[in-house]
């Protein structure tokens, strides 16, 4: 954590290095010119002029600042730099520390480096970690302009980015408390690493396995991000910031290609998974009979949303089994590791479903298909009955 300064270790003292600012500021801008990338912000020598006038003020107002009021100071100017100017956060640090060592190599020679040495390099350390944290929040605030994804979006992916909208919240909001706590969330996408549909959609294990790992990093970086914000080391937290942002957009990437894949490739992916169930697995069909006059009654539109509706449905009556399943005008889909002992204790709400179906004037079937002994087992839900 920053020290915070007392009043016996006061940045004041460094107002005695005011005769040898010109000498700082003129050295530091003759280095900057030798250099391609940052020389085209100037334009002529008297703009270099204002520029040493200008920051020779500010260093030496702010030896007079609190905690607080270098904070905010350095927090300001970092943002100016980074959103007006368009200065990199490493050539910023850079100038920082350019600035310091120039200090000491004159405090050196004057032979005062040992009375100046400590609160030169507190003041330094505490400017660079209030300008890290004025360049993480303008980064962020960027990052939360952008559009919303859109509700149709793969739901576990969706989840992921709503994750990553609220630890972005809540850095930028500067509210410290809720940080361990948010960053500690684990998203949907966790248990979806482990699902049936993710090893549909992407059937190459080593591809799963290091999305798996990525995953596994982002969230030890969120803590990392979050132990350094609690304890104002905005330095730190900001490079791991960038690396966190890295990973999340990697695997952000390689999942919405996944994804785009999948949903070109719906059923040969999933006859693909189907050649590799074993014993226990099942097969299960689900369809709507009267979908050609919902169709011609209510509209496209909410026949797709009822099948979808019906497919999540089927889902969740096996909750706690590994189930996976894919939609047109039916669905079809796999649950891992069931037997019909076991199907018949969701029978129940199979049959609540399809009730609650019919009662809206929509008359919906499933079969189930035992990968084991292949046959076929149609339950007629609507009138409660099962056939082998």
């Amino acid at each position: 954590m920053i020290k915070k300064s007392s009043n016996l270790f006061s940045y004041r003292k460094l107002k005695e290095l005011e005769h040898f600012l010109d000498e700082i500021f003129t050295s530091f801008y003759e280095e900057l010119l030798k250099r391609e990338h940052l020389s085209r912000f100037f334009t002529s020598e008297e703009q270099i002029k204002n520029l040493i006038k200008k920051q020779k003020k500010n260093i030496y107002d702010s030896f007079d600042d609190t905690d607080e009021d270098l904070k905010k100071r350095y927090i300001r100017l970092a943002g100016f730099h980074t959103k007006t100017i368009g200065l990199t956060f490493v050539d910023y640090m850079e100038a920082f520390n350019f600035l310091k060592d120039k200090i000491l190599n004159i405090l050196h020679r004057e032979g005062k480096l040992s009375e100046y040495f400590v609160v030169v390099n507190d003041y330094f350390e505490k400017a660079k970690h209030y300008s890290a944290e004025g360049y993480l929040k303008e980064f962020i605030k960027g990052i939360l302009k952008y559009p919303e994804p859109k509700k149709k979006d793969f739901i576990p992916l969706l989840s992921f980015t709503e994750h990553l909208k609220r630890v972005l919240q809540v850095i930028e909001s500067g509210d410290i408390y809720p940080i361990k706590e948010t960053i500690s969330d684990i998203c949907g996408l966790n248990r979806w690493f482990s699902s049936l549909e993710a090893e549909m959609m992407i059937p190459d294990v080593a591809i799963l396995e290091r999305l798996k790992k990525r995953y596994g990093e982002i969230h030890a970086l969120c803590k990392n991000i979050g132990y350094y914000i609690q304890n104002e080391l905005y330095f730190q937290s900001y490079v791991e910031f960038k690396t966190f942002l890295h990973n999340y957009y990697f695997v952000s990437k390689d999942i919405s290609e996944a994804h785009s894949s999948f949903m070109q490739n719906k059923k040969e992916m999933f006859f693909d998974l189907i050649k590799k169930t074993k014993g226990k697995d099942i097969m299960y069909f689900a369809f709507i009979e009267n979908l050609s006059i919902l169709t011609s009654l209510q509209g496209q539109e909410f026949t797709e949303f009822t099948i979808m509706e019906f497919k999540k449905s089927i889902e969740n009556a096996f909750a706690g089994k590994n189930c996976v399943s894919i939609a047109n005008d039916s669905i079809i889909g796999l649950v891992k590791d069931i037997n019909y002992e076991e199907i018949d204790s969701v029978l129940e709400n199979i049959k609540a479903i399809i009730k609650n179906l019919s009662d809206k004037n929509i008359n919906a079937r499933v079969v189930f298909l035992d990968m084991k002994d292949f046959f076929l087992k149609e339950h007629d839900l609507l009138e409660g009955l099962s056939t082998k």
